[in-house]
């Protein structure tokens, strides 16, 4: 495994932040962090996060921080890009001791982040479109002004992350206000997630969230603007493009894997999905990925 020091991406002796933006088609090596925390936010696609022996699935919208001395890696990445700001919490939360008497930073920055039995990551939020794009505009500035070498930089760049953990903080404090079953909606979705190549009925889910099926559509719908029927179809194609690149299995078999009893049924969804049939596709993915196709 390893292990890295801030300084390897800021500089030595250099202000103690960095932030960039990352993609990954493949797999991310298992590493863990000597002596700074990593705030992730999740700008496009999915993958495993995996801290240890446990995984939980992350995708658009999710932002969760990594701290020190924590392996981490990703796997079953799928055109998985990401926003990592690598900073010490010492230095740039020192001035600002209100921080850690809000919930939500208690959350995001808890010094030992782990899965919940649902597989779930502990210190994750999931921000509906209008915060994620947001959060995208406040993650651009600061990539800029990193970027900028403009006097007064460091400055700079200590005040837009605090606004941005700001945002973040009080987007959670927000979101927890509106209905007083975050957590068990939170564990639903979890479920959804982990249970989506099974079947599962909205009964079911709705009674893990202590919602009617009425209700828990209703907040589904507020809160990630899809209907529960699309997000799964969503998660299955996801995983249905990740197998049809990543492995030689049979369409047949990947259907099953992903939730689909009829092959057939399972091509004209993928074909709606992607506007190609599931053969066309591995076809193109491999062509592309083709080192001597020049």
């Amino acid at each position: 495994m390893i292990t890295f020091n801030l300084d390897f991406f800021a500089g030595k002796g250099e202000f103690p932040f960095f932030i960039q933006y990352g993609y990954h088609e493949f797999s991310l090596y298992e590493h863990d962090h000597a002596d700074f925390f990593e705030l992730t936010t999740v700008l496009k696609g999915t993958a495993m996060h995996n801290i240890g022996d446990e995984s939980c699935f992350v995708k658009k919208g999710d932002v969760f921080c990594v701290n020190d001395q924590t392996a981490h890696s990703f796997t079953e990445c799928h055109d998985f890009r990401i926003c990592n700001i690598m900073f010490r919490p010492g230095t740039m939360f020192a001035a600002f001791p209100e921080l850690s008497e809000c919930e939500g930073f208690s959350l995001l920055f808890d010094p030992r982040p782990h899965i919940s039995g649902s597989g779930a990551l502990t210190n994750r939020m999931r921000l509906n479109l209008s915060d994620f794009e947001q959060a995208k505009a406040m993650t651009d500035a600061m990539a800029a002004e990193y970027n900028s070498r403009k006097p007064a930089r460091n400055a700079a760049l200590t005040a837009q992350f605090i606004s941005f953990v700001c945002f973040l903080v009080r987007r959670y404090e927000a979101r927890r206000s509106e209905t007083d079953t975050s957590t068990a909606f939170s564990r639903a979705v979890a479920y959804i997630e982990n249970h989506f190549s099974e079947k599962i009925t909205l009964d079911e889910i709705a009674a893990i969230a202590g919602l009617s099926v009425r209700q828990f559509q209703r907040q589904f719908a507020n809160t990630y603007l899809t209907t529960t029927s699309d997000y799964i179809t969503a998660l299955r194609m996801q995983k249905a493009m990740l197998m049809l690149t990543k492995t030689d299995d049979s369409i047949g078999n990947i259907a099953g894997e992903c939730g689909f009893s009829d092959p057939a049924f399972f091509t004209r969804s993928f074909t709606k999905y992607t506007g190609y049939s599931p053969r066309r596709f591995r076809e193109e993915e491999n062509r592309m990925h083709d080192p001597y196709n020049i």
